[in-house]
């Protein structure tokens, strides 16, 4: 009983401390105009999509099935915040159960307790720092590769637990091909970093993974090849080829090595002290331990997935998607970081003497006496949120009966906030159609190639214009 009130406990603060860091900290990464992008298909559903242009990775599944089921029951204004809850839930879900099999209940309530205490604080510390830039955030989000992996290792982890049969192993084929079909990104840190720690361990059973992995890129690919009879999808995949095989061996190399010096830059800059110096003790902590350590299998998972991630962030970063700071992909890394760092720490002398339970009821009541100190720290200050909607009305007002031409950064913004009231045009840095991740152009006989304000025939429609000179945060 003790144990299940603990656990409760440990995903009601969970729930509250993801909700206020999506509305406050994390809006801006919450509501990012790339993570609008589901939500806004989502509603067209009930017309038509065929004229979306989507990005290489569709996220329809776990993602896009999880809002649609959501956006059923909860304010469609609010979709972005509670996927985030629901996100964080899931979070929780893996590092219990991984504890589980492996501590037993009680040191999985402490981890799981240290867990939801130091996402806070680490949280809490962008807050007084607003100007950097937190990779933490990016867990809470939509479309960012993070929920297809989470549930892909609930998948991989079951496999593991659970006695085998024909059934289980069918329907983890289908769900990792469904995962994988709508975002390929699993391939670099899921099935490579599995394979490869499977064939170093030597594992009798891994002919079983193999077969499994395989079956599930071959089911993806047919997903990936239907989805794209229907929409239109870029080829990541093609595209980074032609690139790669554009350029000459020596210039790869210098490119890719000043790449990482300068990315490397931007992550101390950008991150600040507070998160490089919690990650620099987990890093210390990330050690083989007299009673208590990592797992083998875990560990080599680990260091293949943190090996992928980085040599794909500059592959894609540099030679794909053309970006200096996309930290996202290492996100997965830093997640399997942190659950790891605090698997060590489960064996401080501090917790055995003061016992298991009375330590989690201790994080816990930390945890709620800070997460009450920071939501009084909001209380009396306007929220993002407000401001959002307030700039959606005001548009609302200033273009009606015009066609509003905008860029990218607030296409899907606008959209969003006016729930569909306002359909805003995006357009490039040269006034042209923009068409990347959109689905603004209901029609195809826009030229994405001539200036939009000369396509518009003014003698019958107007039009207004607003691209502010401004950067947003992108991540």
């Amino acid at each position: 009983m003790q144990i299940r009130f603990l656990l409760l406990l440990n995903f009601l603060l969970g729930f509250f401390i993801s909700f206020l860091a999506a509305e406050t900290v994390y809006f801006s990464y919450v509501y990012h105009p790339d993570n609008l992008y589901l939500p806004l298909f989502i509603r067209d559903l009930g017309s038509s999509v065929s004229h979306w242009h989507l990005p290489p990775s569709s996220y329809f599944f776990p993602d896009g099935l999880f809002l649609f089921l959501l956006e059923r029951v909860f304010p469609f204004l609010y979709l972005p915040s509670i996927y985030g809850c629901l996100v964080f839930f899931l979070l929780q879900t893996t590092v219990y159960l991984f504890y589980k099999k492996h501590l037993g209940k009680k040191k999985a309530i402490l981890g799981l307790s240290i867990f939801g205490f130091l996402f806070l604080l680490v949280s809490s510390l962008f807050f007084f720092d607003g100007e950097k830039k937190n990779p933490v955030g990016i867990l809470l989000t939509n479309g960012h590769h993070i929920t297809g992996f989470i549930l892909s290792i609930l998948v991989l982890f079951s496999l593991t637990s659970y006695r085998r049969n024909y059934f289980f192993t069918f329907v983890a084929c289908i769900s990792l091909g469904l995962f994988y079909g709508s975002d390929r990104y699993l391939l670099l840190v899921l099935v490579l970093p599995l394979l490869s720690s499977l064939f170093l361990l030597k594992k009798r059973n891994k002919l079983y993974y193999f077969f499994l992995c395989i079956t599930a890129i071959f089911l993806g690919e047919i997903l990936q090849i239907r989805t794209k009879a229907y929409f239109l999808i870029p080829d990541s995949f093609g595209d980074l080829s032609a690139r790669i095989l554009s350029i000459p061996v020596s210039k790869i190399f210098f490119l890719g090595i000043h790449y990482y010096y300068d990315f490397l830059k931007l992550f101390i800059s950008q991150t600040g002290y507070y998160f490089q110096a919690i990650l620099f003790l987990l890093l210390l902590l990330f050690r083989k331990k007299k009673n208590l350590y990592l797992p083998t299998k875990e560990k080599s998972f680990f260091l293949f997935l943190t090996l992928y991630s980085v040599c794909f962030t500059g592959l894609i970063g540099r030679f794909l998607y053309q970006h200096p700071f996309p930290v996202r992909y290492l996100t997965p890394s830093i997640l399997c970081f942190f659950a790891f760092g605090i698997y060590n720490t489960l064996s401080f002398t501090f917790f055995k003497r003061l016992g298991t339970s009375l330590s989690s009821f201790l994080f816990l009541s930390i945890t709620c006496f800070y997460l009450v100190f920071l939501y009084s720290m909001f209380w009396d200050k306007e929220l993002p949120r407000n401001k959002a909607l307030f700039l959606a009305k005001e548009w609302e007002g200033r273009s009606r009966g015009k066609i509003l031409i905008t860029d990218y950064s607030h296409e899907k913004p606008l959209r969003f906030w006016s729930e569909g009231k306002l359909k805003p045009l995006p357009v490039d840095a040269r006034k042209r159609p923009y068409l990347w991740v959109t689905g603004a152009y209901l029609h195809p006989f826009w030229n994405p190639g001539e200036e939009l304000t000369r396509q518009i025939d003014s003698s019958r429609q107007e039009w207004v214009e607003w691209i502010p000179n401004s950067l947003t945060k992108d991540f």
